[in-house]
């Protein structure tokens, strides 16, 4: 567990759910389309914390990069009436330890590249001051605002979706490892909502 709680503590995860009927969710025609709207927060975030060369990378499984280097990577997954884009942004980031770790380092990477340094980096190692988890977390909900016109606010789950998390937990299991544990949040976190 503390192996991955330094992981998480590094990297701002976040997914950007979109109903397929909201009026702010122009995703029906392609897969790419919906990656362009949702991760726009994102993008703007970046730039508002100094960084110039940010793009979406299509190519390299919609990943975001800086200054030529990956970021951040990004998934999707459709559900009825609702699409998710989920995604890590790497804050800060142990090289040596994930070359050492992972099967292929190299995956999702540019090809040519003969270090993980060349082709991955974090917002620590390319901005001109060290930036802390909560700094960032502020300057991207900052960047969703902008780019969606609307103010986001905290909210705590419902009764009714602690009821509902609580009925389907049991169901959801993991055929190698027994039942799956619901990811915790700090009691001072809580889901976003516009």
């Amino acid at each position: 567990m503390a192996e991955q709680d330094t992981w998480i503590k590094n990297q701002l995860l976040y997914d950007i759910v979109i109903g397929t009927d909201h009026p702010i969710a122009p995703i029906s025609s392609t897969i790419q389309r919906m990656y362009n709207y949702a991760l726009r927060g994102v993008l703007q975030g970046l730039r508002d914390l100094g960084f110039n060369d940010v793009t979406l990378v299509s190519d390299y499984n919609n990943a975001i990069w800086i200054n030529g280097k990956k970021v951040s990577g990004n998934s999707s997954t459709g559900l009825t009436g609702a699409q998710i884009v989920g995604g890590s942004l790497l804050v800060d980031f142990d090289f040596e330890t994930m070359s050492k770790v992972f099967r292929n380092p190299f995956k999702n990477l540019k090809p040519g590249i003969n270090s993980i340094e060349e082709g991955l980096t974090c917002i620590n190692r390319e901005l001109s001051r060290r930036i802390e988890l909560p700094e960032v977390k502020k300057t991207i909900k900052s960047g969703f605002e902008k780019v969606l016109n609307t103010e986001i606010k905290y909210e705590t789950l419902t009764r009714k979706e602690t009821e509902l998390i609580k009925s389907l937990e049991p169901k959801v299991r993991i055929k190698k490892n027994g039942p799956i544990t619901w990811t915790s949040r700090p009691a001072n976190s809580c889901p976003m909502t516009t």
